[in-house]
């Protein structure tokens, strides 16, 4: 059996994940915030605000909702996403408009809190075992923040360093 299916075996015994789970295969899909929830679509009007998910060979792409409605709550990453190769905690902060150097570093200090909450929730759910798949923490934030500064390059080593040495990225993209 693939991983991805095996790991929806165990997360299937998670509360509400059997009502929150979704899967698709298309080319193009798009995670958005849309009233507090994140959700996946084949279509965004403003992309500006949309997490792309660029899937080129139509495999199968597990989209679980984390914050708002979905299987946690507040205080978490908005989705975890994943196939038979990653699994990716996915926090959106496309809606920030500011462009002064400590906003940018209180929002992502704020998203790093949210999504070490969904992985430490995930982590005692599954008992670190995600069937092999690459773990990964993705920030999606605007195109205006700078990329790859000191300030983050800090932030992502202090991650990797107390989270088994997962990568946190910042981007507005997942490419499978």
């Amino acid at each position: 059996m693939k991983p991805a299916k095996e790991l929806v075996q165990e997360l299937l015994k998670i509360e509400k994940v059997e009502e929150c789970l979704e899967i698709a295969s298309n080319k193009q899909l798009y995670i958005k915030d849309v009233s507090g929830t994140a959700i996946i679509a084949d279509t965004c009007i403003d992309s500006v605000y949309c997490f792309s998910i660029i899937n080129t060979q139509q495999n199968d792409i597990h989209f679980i909702p984390v914050d708002g409605d979905g299987i946690i709550g507040e205080d978490c990453c908005e989705a975890v996403i994943f196939n038979d190769v990653y699994f990716s905690f996915v926090e959106l902060k496309l809606n920030a408009t500011s462009n002064k150097r400590r906003t940018i570093y209180n929002n992502r200090i704020k998203a790093v809190r949210q999504i070490e909450t969904a992985l430490q929730f995930f982590n005692d759910k599954l008992n670190n075992n995600y069937q092999g798949l690459l773990r990964e923490a993705i920030i999606a934030t605007p195109d205006f923040y700078p990329r790859a500064d000191a300030s983050w390059i800090d932030i992502a080593t202090e991650f990797a360093d107390d989270n088994d040495n997962i990568p946190l990225i910042e981007a507005t993209k997942k490419e499978y």
